[in-house]
């Protein structure tokens, strides 16, 4: 039996990736928008957040108290780090992500 794994690094991009893509759509957003615009998981939604946090990429702007329940943490894109994303290299299978410089 042939055991298939995953490219953890591509797949860490990715969902990376996606996230930030979500973050250039809407001003704000929180972690439930991204999982239902992604698919991702609660779990891996978190993860990549704290990453893109802890990077500077993003940052938390206040909470949503919508009613019962933990308020929701409200995040937004930081200054000039509108990300652009998108594939590496062709043959290196890789996504790439990356602070895009400030306009002129």
């Amino acid at each position: 039996m042939t055991r298939v794994t995953a490219d953890v690094t591509f797949l860490r991009d990715y969902n990376q990736a996606l996230v930030m893509a979500v973050g250039r759509t809407v001003r704000t957003f929180e972690r439930s928008t991204v999982v239902e615009a992604t698919g991702l998981t609660p779990q891996a939604v978190s993860k990549v957040i704290a990453r893109l946090s802890a990077d500077g990429l993003i940052r938390p702007t206040g909470v949503r108290r919508p009613g019962i329940g933990k308020p929701a943490v409200v995040y937004e894109l930081v200054g000039p780090a509108h990300v652009a994303a998108g594939p590496g290299r062709p043959g290196r299978h890789r996504a790439r992500v990356g602070r895009q410089p400030p306009a002129r």
